[in-house]
């Protein structure tokens, strides 16, 4: 568990049950003349042989996880 991806190994797959993991897809775009890097969070399956691959933003399911912990 990581202080950037709280939920990494605790959430798994309902299609394989396996645990997700975590990882950042990155853009650059220009602005004023200057590349700037955005990071995109996700989480997701990481097993080939499932058949769904679910990946999910990281924001939808960290605040629908804490919505059920209340």
């Amino acid at each position: 568990m990581t202080n950037e991806h709280p939920l990494r190994g605790v959430v798994a797959c309902p299609y394989c049950e396996r645990k997700f993991t975590s990882w950042n897809t990155s853009k650059y775009r220009i602005k004023n003349d200057k590349r700037i890097k955005k990071l995109y969070p996700y989480y997701g399956c990481a097993n080939p042989n499932c058949k769904k691959r679910v990946n999910l933003g990281k924001s939808k399911l960290e605040n629908s996880f804490y919505k059920l912990l209340e």
